[in-house]
């Protein structure tokens, strides 16, 4: 008999994140928004070519650079790829 693995069985109990953590979250989220936007316009690029070029939605685009929302593991690889850059360049340029 096979055993399901799930976060329980691998020993990660849920639990709600602090205030300070959600704070924190926020805050990274807003400085990577913010970096990308510098990135973005210092080669040239406007949110509608970018989001184009991504294949991502410029509203979608606009939130991410706002720090409204984080972007997807598959929206980092499209960036980087729509900007010409690896993941783990972008993910350096833009971090904290």
């Amino acid at each position: 008999m096979r055993q399901s693995v799930t976060a329980k069985t691998l020993g990660y109990a849920h639990r709600e994140r602090s205030a300070e953590e959600k704070k924190r979250e926020l805050l990274s989220a807003q400085n990577f928004g913010r970096q990308l936007r510098h990135l973005r316009v210092d080669l040239g690029r406007t949110q509608q070519d970018l989001a184009l070029s991504a294949g991502v939605d410029r509203a979608y685009l606009s939130e991410i650079e706002r720090g409204v929302k984080s972007p997807t593991l598959r929206t980092l690889r499209a960036l980087a790829r729509a900007l010409g850059l690896r993941v783990a360049v972008m993910l350096e340029m833009c971090g904290e």
